[in-house]
């Protein structure tokens, strides 16, 4: 996890998420056979965003020309 704001070392980030590092370089190189839990788990540690914010979601809802929002705003 080189880079990180954190300064944490992958022993320190796989501490914190509770995972071995075996584990956590698994997830950096995108393996499959991860839990997704582990996954979000290690993203919200090292400050990803997984969701949308409101914000995003209603310019979105924003866009949708007024004939169509009775379809997909009830």
């Amino acid at each position: 996890m080189g880079g990180s704001i954190f300064k944490w070392t992958e022993h320190d980030l796989a501490d914190r998420a509770g995972i071995s590092r075996a584990t956590l370089q698994k997830i950096e190189k995108g393996d499959l056979a991860c839990a997704r839990g582990l996954v979000f788990e290690v993203a919200v540690l090292v400050g990803i965003k997984l969701f949308h914010t409101e914000s995003v979601v209603r310019d979105f809802y924003l866009k949708i020309p007024p004939r169509f929002s009775q379809v997909y705003l009830k």
